[in-house]
């Protein structure tokens, strides 16, 4: 048997112990949080831009984006059609006017799957690694065409606000476990990541050294182990409390908490029974 593995699963139990039980072991339902749809139909428009099926060397045009923005953005209310549509002008002419001639991405929505194998007090558990890619390009044209280790740049749209000084440990987590999945899938190396803030016409690059590539794999290697090894899911309370999904779940944060469902109680025991002979699940 084979466990799925991301980072937002390794960051979650980094972040709380607790929180990662309640979600991916006893899947418990977390309270809803609200979607932000503006952010949703800019990724459908860039999604459906980027997966042009015209001539390589022509490039989609403005108006091909905005048949794009106007399919994306049908249910939005005018007053978001009209911000969605004046941050994708921007986006236009800052990033594909300016190209000497255009070039298909590699992957567009990209998912990314690769096997892992670690070793444990347990021996052995299989791992799968799973992540999502908004777009994925060669970092040099050339090395697409060449016999040398392809670099590729990994691309993500972000609709929320811009942070300059990003989660270290999370880019840390992401960084590790792209570099694992984009090498079985594609052969390559990732060689730089850039964060797209739609909203606020800004760029943030990370390059990434060789170097940064075997630490942060070690990182990502770590903490699952310990994930692996984890046994009694302590509760960290901390500022990231008040948006949890399961806070009501929690006795760190309610007392009482609220009871578990019948189906997460079953959980919990099959749970307790399992461990002792394969590793923890990670979903």
């Amino acid at each position: 048997m084979s466990y799925l593995l991301s980072a937002t699963r390794l960051l979650t139990f980094t972040t709380c112990p607790r929180a990662y039980q309640f979600r991916y072991e006893l899947k418990l339902p977390g309270r809803p949080l609200r979607t932000p749809q503006l952010g949703l139909a800019l990724h459908r428009a860039l999604q459906q831009f980027y997966r042009w099926p015209g001539a390589a060397a022509e490039g989609p045009s403005r108006a091909f984006l905005q048949t794009c923005w106007a399919g994306a953005s049908a249910r939005l209310e005018a007053p978001e059609q009209q911000r969605g549509a004046e941050i994708l002008e921007r986006y236009f002419q800052r990033h594909v006017s300016p190209l000497q001639g255009w070039r298909q991405p590699l992957a567009v929505e990209g998912r990314l799957k690769a096997p892992l194998a670690v070793e444990g007090e347990r021996g052995i558990v299989e791992l799968t690694i799973i992540g999502r890619c908004d777009r994925l390009e060669y970092l040099e044209p050339e090395s697409s065409a060449t016999g040398q280790t392809a670099r590729l740049h990994l691309i993500e749209y972000k609709t929320g606000q811009l942070h300059r000084s990003p989660d270290t440990l999370k880019l840390d987590l992401q960084l590790g476990l792209y570099q694992i999945a984009i090498r079985h899938r594609y052969q390559a190396s990732l060689a730089k990541v850039s964060h797209v803030y739609l909203a606020a016409d800004e760029v943030l690059s990370y390059a990434v050294a060789p170097a940064q590539e075997s630490a942060s794999r070690a990182h990502a290697l770590e903490l699952v182990e310990q994930l692996l090894e984890a046994k009694d899911w302590a509760c960290k309370s901390g500022p990231h409390c008040r948006t949890c999904a399961y806070r009501s779940y929690c006795p760190a944060w309610q007392d009482p908490p609220t009871a578990l469902p019948t189906q997460a109680l079953i959980g919990v025991k099959s749970l307790q029974l399992s461990l002792p002979l394969s590793s923890a699940t990670i979903n």
